[in-house]
């Protein structure tokens, strides 16, 4: 389907021609699916203050981090996150040379 542009839960971004974890229900990405889940929750508390009080989450959400720890993955699509994606995270993009003729293709 395309690159997948990737944030972890620092919102760092990355774009990735595949998506990380295909097979999200392995034995091996419980653990640090757990400790993720954990982090996310002590992120929660620390968020306004690190990156300022509109970042702050309320009880809600934090309700909602209770739940990633307990199903590993479960807060990790939730609305919020995303918008806090996409005013906090930026995209590395790979460096790719484009030669005039290539420019010109694209316009024909």
């Amino acid at each position: 389907y395309g690159s997948c542009n990737y944030f972890n839960s620092l919102y760092k971004g990355k774009v990735r021609e595949d998506a990380p974890n295909a097979n999200y229900m392995s034995l091996l990405w419980l653990i640090p699916k757990l400790l993720n889940g954990v982090w996310e929750f002590i992120r929660s508390f620390i968020i306004g203050f690190w990156k300022g009080e509109e970042y702050k989450e309320n009880w809600t959400m934090m309700s909602v981090r209770v739940l990633g720890i307990v199903l590993p993955g479960a807060s990790d699509h939730f609305p919020h996150d995303y918008v806090n994606a996409t005013r906090l995270g930026g995209l590395s993009r790979p460096v790719t040379t484009t030669t005039p003729e290539d420019k010109l293709a694209l316009i024909a």
